[in-house]
């Protein structure tokens, strides 16, 4: 009973550990209130993952989401669409 107890409790844990995509972890969020704050924040991003395979067109992700942002007002990319502030 023990036994299975702590292999469910393992299995659990496991499952919440696993974020699927690269693109999906909470850490890595693009925030910012204009297009060329989520452009940099986008940068440091792919910075900070530079060289992993699920990251690798990470850069030309940042600069589709800079020129739709600039081109409609909202930054559309494959990880995050956000609606910049307007000042």
């Amino acid at each position: 009973m023990r036994t299975a107890f702590l292999a469910a409790l393992v299995a659990a844990a496991c499952g919440l550990l696993d974020s699927g995509s690269a693109f999906a972890q909470k850490r890595d969020r693009i925030y910012g209130q204009t297009c060329n704050q989520l452009f940099r924040s986008c940068f440091r991003i792919c910075a900070r993952h530079k060289g992993e395979p699920d990251w690798a067109n990470c850069d030309a992700d940042c600069n589709a989401g800079q020129k739709t942002c600039r081109a409609t007002g909202v930054w559309k990319s494959r990880n995050a669409t956000i609606m910049p502030a307007r000042r």
